[in-house]
């Protein structure tokens, strides 16, 4: 992976170490437990190209990506439309790879989530800019815009991916799905926030627990006990959900992948250097921990908990 985007011009020595300390290949053998070496391989070039683009643009934007990336992502263009622009045309590589064994209707909903993505981040560049005059965002303008910006829609694609397998149409307009996948951004976003707090600190970057000790004038240690409170019900509201949901669809195999990747990405945060479970508050240290819980009859695979 590593070796791909130095080739191709897409990071610098310096940003090498910072996306080694993301630990990306770790993150993805553990979102993805079921994955050939083949899929492992091209999710990663994904995610560090995801990287290497992502966090130059936080609070600045996409120069003027948005309605290009997707259609390179979709590997339906010749390579020659992207030429001069090396992450579109990187995009397009990886979307020749997709394009080997995912079908045009997979394709199409793939890059339709990661051009949202690449809109958020223009969202995402406006609310910092209010945030560094002194006005940060509410909880119910920040989640709307992390939704997407967090990147999860994509992670959820990819599960079909690994897996060999594509889901009905008719899965996605099914009422529990819809609430499932909301309930797995927003659990995602608590769970990215509550490892990124330090680094968001340092980097005077936005963050679930900084708007809710905000709007709620609590210190941030307060702050992040109520984001972990709020995982922890949401948590237990997705288990609600999901028993219904995989007795109305009948795809379990589905849903035992969603746990794995869910339970992935919180090792994920809460190991890599890219992240902290420890974060010291204006004279107050504060730990994240993870757990992983199960209901009876309702989930076969841990999920985790942060508190």
């Amino acid at each position: 992976m590593m070796s791909w985007l130095t080739g191709r011009g897409l990071i610098s020595s310096q940003y090498s170490s910072v996306l080694e300390r993301a630990e990306v290949a770790r993150n993805c053998a553990n979102s993805y437990p079921s994955a050939t070496g083949p899929q492992l391989n091209t999710i990663s070039k994904f995610l560090g190209l995801w990287f290497a683009f992502d966090d130059p643009a936080e609070g600045v934007g996409t120069g003027g990506r948005e309605t290009k990336a997707g259609p390179a992502l979709v590997g339906e263009l010749e390579q020659e439309a992207f030429e001069g622009d090396p992450f579109l045309s990187a995009w397009w590589e990886l979307g020749q790879e997709f394009k080997h064994t995912m079908s045009p209707q997979w394709r199409k909903r793939f890059s339709g989530h990661f051009e949202a993505w690449m809109y958020s981040v223009e969202d995402e560049a406006d609310l910092s800019a209010r945030a560094r005059k002194g006005q940060p965002p509410r909880p119910h303008e920040y989640f709307p815009v992390r939704s997407y910006s967090v990147g999860i829609d994509n992670w959820i694609d990819l599960i079909e991916y690994t897996q060999g397998r594509e889901l009905p149409v008719d899965f996605f307009s099914d009422p529990c799905i819809r609430e499932i996948w909301q309930l797995v951004r927003v659990l995602h976003i608590l769970d990215n926030d509550l490892h990124g707090i330090t680094k968001d600190m340092n980097d005077s970057w936005l963050n679930a627990v900084f708007s809710i000790a905000h709007e709620r004038d609590l210190s941030w240690v307060d702050g992040a006990a109520e984001a972990a409170r709020l995982h922890e019900d949401l948590l237990a509201r997705f288990l609600h959900v999901e028993e219904r949901a995989r007795r109305r669809t009948g795809i379990g195999w589905w849903f035992d992948a969603l746990h794995h990747m869910l339970a992935g990405l919180a090792l994920w945060t809460h190991s890599t250097p890219r992240y902290s479970s420890v974060h010291r508050l204006r004279g107050e240290t504060l730990e994240v921990n993870v757990v992983f819980t199960a209901e009876p009859d309702s989930s076969p695979l841990p999920l985790p908990v942060a508190c």
